[in-house]
């Protein structure tokens, strides 16, 4: 029994059966942006505070996760008064609705360093599933994502008064973030 029991410990502790290693986002190199057309042209803005919990090992992939958290008011674009609009009920209704959340439910491989999460992205009060394909690069104790979306705005109720003719129905958020682990 004794040795059963230490063959188990030996087990869960050789790598194949090590948790996923916790990243921290280098805020400094990391980016999240969206962008869209409207009538003036196509438009990009950033988020500028986010964070994100990240637990990630290509070899445990069923433990890997992530959670990320945007501050909605620290959304920008070029122009300020687009910035100011984006605070208002119509849009993200910041006041009720501080923040934006993705949460993953799994991360699969799609070969070589090409993954998908899935999960769900809440904005406002709705909860949405969203997949979100991306790239991953570790080199040593650092690791490279990015990755693209595409967010049906009015799957959230967000600018849903205003029609698809004057800002894009889909926007895209294209992710880009850099991590270290211990």
């Amino acid at each position: 029994m004794i040795r059963s029991l230490a063959f188990a410990a030996v087990l869960l502790a050789s790598p194949a059966y090590a948790a996923p290693a916790v990243w921290k986002v280098d805020s400094a190199k990391s980016k999240i942006s969206f962008s869209g057309t409207a009538p003036e042209g196509a438009f990009t803005g950033t988020f500028g505070k986010w964070t994100a919990n990240i637990k990630f090992s290509p070899n445990e992939l069923p433990a890997s996760s992530a959670a990320v958290t945007i501050t909605l008011d620290s959304a920008r674009l070029p122009d300020p008064v687009g910035t100011a609009s984006l605070k208002e009920d119509d849009w993200f209704k910041i006041k009720m609705f501080p923040n934006a959340t993705y949460t993953t439910s799994s991360i699969k491989s799609l070969g070589g360093n090409k993954y998908e999460a899935t999960g769900t992205l809440k904005i406002r009060d709705k909860t949405v599933p969203a997949k979100l394909p991306f790239t991953l690069t570790i080199a040593g104790k650092t690791a490279t994502m990015n990755g693209s979306v595409l967010i049906d705005r009015f799957a959230f109720d967000v600018g849903k008064p205003i029609g698809e003719d004057i800002v894009s129905k889909n926007i895209r958020v294209d992710i880009a973030v850099v991590a270290t682990t211990p």
